[in-house]
């Protein structure tokens, strides 16, 4: 990884924009479940630009997934760590 890259999220955000839904769905006087499904396509898009921009960087450069062989299996990784 390139110095200066951050890959942190701030929770911070997350958090005000919960309550944001909150207070708007309040002073609109319409139930959060409108706010949280009007929210969804912003949200899909992000994440979705999001990983199509790692998966390209990563595929200029050079890095590439882990092989079916090298994959955890899945049922003792849960059973294992929960």
């Amino acid at each position: 990884m390139k110095p200066g890259v951050d890959l942190q999220t701030d929770s911070t955000s997350e958090k005000v924009m919960g309550v944001a839904a909150f207070l708007m769905a309040d002073m609109l006087a319409i139930p959060h479940s409108r706010i949280a499904m009007a929210a969804f396509i912003p949200d899909f898009l992000y994440f979705f630009a999001a990983g199509t921009m790692i998966h390209l960087r990563d595929s200029r450069e050079g890095r590439r997934g882990l092989s079916r062989e090298e994959l955890p299996r899945l049922g003792p990784l849960l059973s294992r760590r929960g």
